[in-house]
């Protein structure tokens, strides 16, 4: 059905306010209108879309990145919006922005408007996985100034490393490192992050005397979100080890 709703309290900024309706026994309907500006332009960020061409082309926002930003502007007042120019800024310390203003087009009143490459920022290589950036874009018709924000999640691998195994089956196959002999351990490594650990290379380094890795590195390669891949080293036991003797191992990945 039809309803018509007094407000005691108009809506003065433009933009999208919730509706929600509730009734006794009833299912409540949870929707959102758009509120216009009574006179003049009124312009506000409507989307934003990632490009990451330059990086690997995920559509996401990835560590050690270049990306641009295609944004759409709405006019939601009643009136033409000309002369508009948009800058975008950020205080986030994995951010660099490399391109922070660009003009735009008229927008007629209800219309929306896409630049291509509006912006650019370079993404840090050192950042936490799933950290959100907050970004401002402040827009002017040289008189009138709107201001907009938004976020953007970025995206890095997160290893971890899981339970060893012991593969002797050259020596005495008891699934233990024993005086003289020599076996493959073997490390599963698991990427927890929001990206591709490309080019990952594993190490590790015998603490003491009781073993000697023959293989200080291992090529892992590329390990995909919530994928775990293996390192392998071949590790020589001394003959000089007495059993029950612990021996200590440095092991890095990245």
């Amino acid at each position: 059905g039809l309803a018509e709703v007094t407000m005691f309290n108009p809506i003065t900024v433009p933009g999208t306010a919730d509706v929600v309706i509730t009734g006794q026994n009833i299912k409540p309907f949870i929707g959102t209108v758009t509120v216009a500006s009574p006179e003049g332009a009124y312009v506000l960020l409507d989307a934003f879309e990632i490009d990451d061409a330059s990086g690997n082309n995920n559509g996401i926002v990835d560590f050690d990145e270049y990306v641009m930003l295609d944004v759409t502007l709405e006019n939601l007042g009643s009136q033409t919006a000309t002369t508009l120019s948009a800058a975008l800024s950020t205080t986030d310390e994995y951010i660099t922005l490399n391109t922070s203003t660009h003009s735009w087009p008229n927008i007629p009143s209800g219309s929306i408007s896409t630049q291509t490459g509006a912006f650019a920022f370079t993404v840090d290589e050192l950042i936490t996985d799933q950290h959100v950036a907050a970004f401002t874009l402040v827009i002017t018709d040289g008189t009138d100034t709107w201001t907009s924000t938004f976020n953007v999640i970025l995206n890095a691998p997160a290893l971890s490393v899981l339970s060893y195994t012991i593969d002797d089956a050259a020596g005495n196959n008891n699934g233990r490192l024993d005086p003289g002999e020599t076996a493959s351990i073997t490390i599963p490594n698991l990427n927890e992050g929001g990206c591709e650990a490309i080019n990952t290379i594993a190490s590790a380094v015998a603490i003491g005397s009781l073993i000697t890795i023959n293989n200080a590195t291992y090529n892992v390669g590329t390990i995909a979100p919530d994928q775990t891949m293996d390192a392998v080293f071949n590790i020589t036991v001394s003959a000089n080890a007495q059993v029950g003797e612990v021996a200590n191992v440095n092991y890095s990945v990245a």
